[in-house]
């Protein structure tokens, strides 16, 4: 579950960094590659009822993410902070990205503490 607000933080900082800078905020890209180190180092072996819930996950945010996508590309002329939106789609996406497939996340594994 730490994955998941691991990788919302970043999506969010994206997000806001490209508000303020725009296209250079795909640097904080780089903070993804500490995941694998965060993750070994809370030793975050996955159980069969968590590879579960990330297959459901994934499946669920593609379409949600398809949806996010499609707002994003219609709306190319619009101005978002520094520029358009259509200049600065690529952050804006990765960023959507990842703020969806962390928020499901949390709620996926929120819920399923119930059963």
């Amino acid at each position: 579950m730490k994955r998941f607000y691991f990788e919302g933080f970043i999506g969010f900082l994206m997000l806001f960094g490209t508000y303020f800078v725009g296209q250079q905020s795909l640097l904080t890209l780089v903070l993804m590659a500490l995941l694998p180190i965060y993750v070994k180092k809370y030793n975050q072996d996955l159980t069969k009822n968590q590879l579960v819930i990330f297959y459901r996950i994934h499946n669920s945010s593609v379409g949600i993410i398809v949806l996010t996508l499609f707002i994003i590309f219609s709306s190319s002329q619009f101005q978002f902070g520094i520029g358009k939106v259509g200049e600065m789609w690529l952050p804006l996406s990765i960023s959507s990205i990842l703020i969806i497939n962390s928020l499901l996340g949390i709620i996926f594994f929120i819920s399923s503490k119930g059963e």
